[in-house]
Parts: structure tokens; C-alpha cells; sequence
């Protein structure tokens, strides 16, 4: 039997066995003979799946992942809707599928996902043989080390509430394991970026922790490594970490090891993420992308909003700011220029004439650019 999770245990394989066998059923029965193949991705298709025993009850933590090889394109907003059901059903958090036509696959070549995709899966349904005709990677370009910085900084914002800053905020245990659950996303995506930029990637958590200590030297750092990757192997709620002494932990070594990582591979000295962010637009690959996705969805505005969404979000994390008094502040500058960028499109600036203070500022600008990023998620049109 296969072992989808680092337990070995066949009840936990079983019990994801059966979810798989479900998932399978209602999407052949939906879609009919629309499938070539339906692949389980993510850390249960490479064996490495997080859950939770509790009274000997099995508890899935990490989502199901599953990539869709199809014979032509699916509706999408009708798949998005099945993996809400079929989440509900299976009572877990959360399913991800992508839909991709069998013509298209060539495109995942030299990226994250496709390495994923052809060394890290598991055959749901369809021929074990489509892994072989899967792109292979031949190397990481640095635009993969940016989607992991655009995805993974909502971690610092979504995983996070205002109440949560203060010492008593976050005594749900709950929503503590869901914050340390985003904050062991954002040290392993330091650690991916580490390993593709010196073209040492590999899928398995546990053999990434091993190559990154031939690369990293930093004490602090390569814990937070090892104790990322324990937490998504084998998930646990009794967590003794501070959860605030945490956050800005993590989120101090994120935007740094991030940025050091990018001008690396692109061969540029930005000092700070202002410097990144100005110039960002300039960039040839960049203004052909915006072009090039407005042309295939026909909307101009929304490509270019996409953009500035994500690079609004790691402004607005950087101006976060803990002294040595513990105190938390938010950096004007920051937040005024994060309000320039969508100067445009929302009266926010509207904001800087009433009497409140930047930290409101902070939080009112966080759930704007959530919202945001959730709407361009969905490819509603934003005017």
C-alpha cells in the first residue's frame, strides 16, 4: 500500500485512500470522460502528508492537492465549487485542484510546480505512465523564486489578526496552530529558494532539510528550518513556541533571505524592498507578462492590479515593525507608498485626511488588499 504520510500507519492510509477514492468518483461523475489522468500532489503525493491522531481519530491537517490532466479546458468556477463540497464532505479544511489540458503541460517546464508535478505524485486515476510525459526540469529561472515570495508573504497577513498582537490574542488554541501553520509555509519557502537558487531542489521535506545545512550556516536560521519541516510532517497543537516573538521572527528572516536570494539571480543590489518595488514595473519580462495575460483575458487593468496587489502586501509587511520594547509600530513612509501604488483605482488616500492613526491605517489596508487578491484569485473583473 502506498504510504502517504512519514507514520506508516495503515489506518492513515487507508482513511486517505478512501477520501481519494470519493474525489475520483464525483469528479469522473461529474465531468464524465473529460480526465486523462488525476494526480494527488502536495505532501500526501509525495508521502510526506500532515495529520493530526487525537483520541485515535485521524485528522487530515494539510490539504489535498490534486492536478487535473484533461482533454480540454474545465469550467473552473464549477470545479472551485465541487472542492468546496467535497471538502465539507470529507470534513477537511480545504481541496485544491488545477484543471490543465494535456496540450498546455510543456508550459510547468523549468518551474517549482512541474518538478512537483513529475517527481512528487501519486496516479488517483488514469496510466502510472503520464508521470514520464510530464516536462522535466532542467533549472529554476528566478522567476520562481519570486512566486514564492509573492505567495507566501500572505502568510504575515492573512494568517494574522489585530487582536493577535497582543499577548493575550491569541490564546485560541485553534488559531495558534493556524498561525504557526502559516509561518512554517514562509521559513520552507526560504528554504525552496535556497535550494533552487544553487540548482539543488529536491521534493521530499526531509531530504531538503539535509542539502540546506551544506548552504546555510546561520544557527537560527537552519532551526527554524528543522522545525518547519517537523511541523509539516508530523503536525502537532502543543506548541510552546511564542507565537508573536515568532511572527516578526519569521517575518524578519523571510524579507531579508528573500531579497538577498533575488538580487542574486538577477544580478541587482536593492537595499530594501522599496527599491525592489520601484523598480519592478520597469522590468522588459514584466511589462510582456501584463501584456500578454491582458491579451488572454482581454483585461488590461487586472493583470496590472494582480501585480500591484502582491507588491503592495510585502510593503505593507515590511512596515510592521517590533522595538526592543516590544512595541509594535507601523513606518509611515511605507504605508503612504502603499496607498500611492492604488492611487488609481480606490479613494484610499482618502484615508490620510481623517484623524487615524497609521496603525488603523495598517489593518484597514490589509483587509483591502486581501479582498483584493482573493477577487483577482477568482478573475472577477475589477473596474
Amino acid at each position: 500500500m502506498k504510504h502517504f504520510t512519514i507514520h506508516k500507519n495503515f489506518a492513515i492510509d487507508k482513511k486517505i485512500l478512501l477520501d481519494l477514492s470519493i474525489i475520483r468518483n464525483k469528479l469522473l461523475e461529474e465531468f464524465r470522460n473529460e480526465f486523462i489522468a488525476i494526480l494527488l500532489t502536495g505532501g500526501f503525493g509525495r508521502g510526506e502528508g500532515g495529520v493530526l491522531i487525537k483520541n485515535k481519530e485521524i485528522k487530515i491537517v494539510n490539504d489535498y492537492d490534486l492536478h487535473l490532466i484533461t482533454r480540454r479546458k474545465l469550467d473552473s468556477h464549477r470545479l472551485k465549487k465541487m472542492c468546496v463540497t467535497l471538502a465539507k464532505t470529507l470534513k477537511i479544511d480545504h481541496i485544491d485542484m488545477i484543471a490543465q489540458p494535456l496540450y498546455s503541460l510543456i508550459l510547468n517546464m523549468n518551474t517549482q510546480y512541474g518538478y512537483d508535478l513529475k517527481h512528487g505524485s501519486y496516479v488517483v486515476y488514469g496510466n502510472r505512465k503520464i508521470i514520464r510525459k510530464l516536462p522535466s526540469t532542467y533549472y529554476f529561472p528566478p522567476r520562481e523564486l519570486e512566486k514564492l515570495l509573492f505567495t507566501r508573504i500572505w502568510c504575515f497577513l492573512g494568517g494574522i489578526k489585530e487582536r493577535h498582537f497582543f499577548r493575550k490574542g491569541l490564546s485560541n488554541p485553534t488559531e495558534r496552530f493556524l498561525l504557526f501553520e502559516q509561518l512554517s509555509k514562509a521559513v520552507l519557502a526560504v528554504e525552496d529558494s535556497w535550494l533552487m537558487s544553487v540548482n539543488d531542489y529536491c521534493v521530499s521535506y526531509l531530504r531538503k532539510l539535509e542539502r540546506i545545512k551544506k548552504y546555510v550556516r546561520d544557527k537560527k536560521m537552519l532551526k527554524w528550518f528543522e522545525w518547519a519541516t517537523l511541523f509539516k510532517v508530523r503536525p502537532t497543537d502543543a506548541l510552546e513556541l511564542d507565537p508573536i516573538d515568532s511572527y516578526f521572527e519569521v517575518k524578519n528572516m523571510f524579507l531579508k533571505e528573500m531579497l538577498t536570494l533575488l538580487n542574486k539571480a538577477y544580478k541587482t543590489k536593492f537595499i530594501s524592498w522599496y527599491e525592489y518595488v520601484n523598480h519592478f514595473f520597469k522590468r522588459v519580462d514584466i511589462i510582456i507578462e501584463i501584456i500578454l495575460k491582458s491579451l488572454i483575458n482581454r483585461n488590461y487593468h487586472n493583470a496590472f492590479l494582480n501585480k500591484k496587489v502582491r507588491l503592495a502586501q510585502i510593503l505593507l509587511v515590511d512596515a510592521c515593525k517590533r522595538i526592543q520594547t516590544e512595541e509594535i509600530i507601523f513606518e509611515p513612509q511605507k504605508i503612504k507608498f502603499v496607498l500611492n501604488l492604488f492611487r488609481d483605482d480606490v479613494k484610499f488616500n482618502d484615508l490620510l485626511k481623517y484623524n487615524i492613526s497609521y496603525s488603523e491605517m495598517w489593518w484597514r489596508l490589509r483587509d483591502f488588499l486581501l479582498k483584493l487578491q482573493n477577487m483577482c484569485s477568482n478573475g472577477d473583473n475589477i473596474k
